[in-house]
């Protein structure tokens, strides 16, 4: 599951592309609330295994 907004965790970017081990900057509350969702979603996947 890919979330539209996902790149604004990154916030305004030093560089670009963004890759995944740039430093989280997260930009809203909305943005907040699906990170804790896709990382709870990956940690329940890995219980589940």
């Amino acid at each position: 599951m890919i979330f539209l907004s996902s790149v604004t965790v990154y916030g305004q970017p030093e560089k670009i592309p963004c890759v995944e081990d740039f430093e989280l900057k997260v930009m809203n509350p909305y943005v907040c609330f699906e990170m804790l969702l896709d990382i709870s979603i990956f940690f329940l996947l890995c219980i589940l295994d």
